[in-house]
């Protein structure tokens, strides 16, 4: 007998659709007044209300000129009748991300326009935090979360990682950036993406080296350089004088672990690094006590 994997047992435990549903009730069906910049009261959802008010200024809607439209691009195209015969895990955490960067429109829960206060219309920030607290929920028994770059106004769903949340807080902005986009679900399966994060990411473990091979931590940067070079990430392995005849064993699958392993080790080496600054910091300060 075949053993599951978690996303198999998780879409038998967690009924997508229904939680889809509940959803799309709150964010597309339920109305409520409230006043437009044209000043009129409108009888609108918070789905209608963020497409007349704010999508058009979106950034990231490409040259989409509507919600649906939007919608339709990334491949949501259900309505409230069949949302509960065919939603699978992938087409639900898609739609959870679509909502959540329109709340992010009408306005960021980290801050206090999120209550609707801004705008008059209590009613629907209301609905948006609830709907927020279903797509958190659901998020959490999958071990994912929304990450949100409020300089960008974009959110995205990933795996809940500590140590790339522990690596991000010690990076610059676009290194951070892209420690997170590597957790995101949809790069599930796309070797071509993975690599190309991590052969950025590979840029922040060469001016380590020297600091982790000076206080012990040098296997770790030999281990990580070797997954780097050897495994068809910064080099073509596949193929020419730097080859690698033991990629030609190795299915998809088999190498995706390899590039995970490979992202977990940078993420231990930028961790590590500030270990030792905080080390050395912190033996400076019992020094000084003595």
């Amino acid at each position: 007998m075949s053993r599951k994997n978690i996303f198999e047992i998780l879409d038998k435990e967690i009924d997508f659709g229904e939680e889809a549903r509940r959803i799309y009730a709150l964010f597309s069906e339920k109305e409520t007044q409230v006043t437009c910049r044209d000043n009129q009261v409108h009888t609108l959802s918070l789905e209608e209300f963020i497409n007349e008010e704010y999508f058009s200024t979106w950034r990231h809607r490409g040259r989409c000129i509507s919600v649906e439209e939007f919608k339709r691009k990334i491949g949501i195209n259900f309505n409230h009748s069949n949302l509960l015969n065919d939603c699978t895990m992938a087409l639900f955490l898609n739609y959870c991300e679509y909502v959540s960067n329109m709340l992010l429109l009408f306005g960021n829960e980290e801050t206090e326009n999120y209550n609707a206060h801004k705008f008059g219309i209590m009613n629907i920030g209301i609905t948006g935090g609830l709907i927020i607290a279903n797509i958190d929920s659901c998020l959490n028994e999958l071990n994912m979360k929304r990450s949100i770059d409020n300089d960008n106004l974009i959110c995205r769903i990933v795996e809940i990682n500590p140590s790339a949340t522990m690596a991000a807080d010690n990076l610059e902005k676009e290194a951070a950036t892209k420690v997170f986009e590597y957790n995101h679900y949809l790069l599930k399966g796309d070797l071509a993406k993975k690599r190309e994060i991590l052969i950025y990411l590979s840029g922040l473990v060469e001016p380590l080296s020297k600091q982790l091979n000076a206080n012990g931590y040098g296997s770790i940067d030999k281990y990580t350089r070797f997954l780097l070079n050897n495994m068809n990430i910064r080099h073509n392995n596949l193929e020419g004088k730097e080859k690698n005849p033991f990629l030609d064993s190795l299915g998809e699958d088999e190498l995706e672990k390899i590039y995970d392993k490979t992202y977990e080790l940078i993420l231990l080496c930028v961790n590590l690094s500030s270990y030792i600054d905080d080390k050395q910091f912190l033996d400076g300060l019992k020094q000084s006590k003595i």
